[in-house]
């Protein structure tokens, strides 16, 4: 009797340990427009972000939508943040500001480079 539990827990420990996540792969052959990504971010629609070599793309689980602008210094970037009006914010490697508004990516306006930092985005509340 002991040999018979012991090669059933032997079977079904096997067993668990033979199970495989399910994935999916994305990259340029299922549409996003560059296998070079620098960022990743959800956002609260459920959206997911990439930061790509190309620019900032949208992806809403079956398409891929990219968000340029020939005023861009360049497209890749990275560290994208949501604020609270849902605004989808990124920074270009070269130091610019951008981000996407009713469908369209805009720039904050500045004259000059920031420099590449990490910035953060505070809710404000106007009265």
């Amino acid at each position: 009797m002991r040999i018979i539990l012991l090669t059933l827990f032997l079977f079904v420990s096997n067993l668990g340990l033979s199970q495989n996540p399910y994935h999916i792969t994305i990259d340029k052959t299922s549409g996003l427009p560059s296998n070079s990504v620098y960022d990743i971010f959800q956002d609260s629609k459920g959206f997911m972000w990439f930061a790509t070599g190309k620019g900032l793309c949208r992806y809403d689980g079956n398409d891929f939508k990219l968000f340029t602008a020939d005023f861009q210094t360049s497209k890749s970037g990275s560290c994208i943040a949501e604020d609270a009006f849902g605004r989808i914010w990124y920074a270009n490697f070269d130091g610019f500001l951008y981000y996407v508004e009713k469908g369209s990516l805009k720039a904050l306006p500045q004259k000059t480079s920031l420099g590449y930092y990490r910035f953060g985005i505070i809710k404000m509340t106007f009265f």
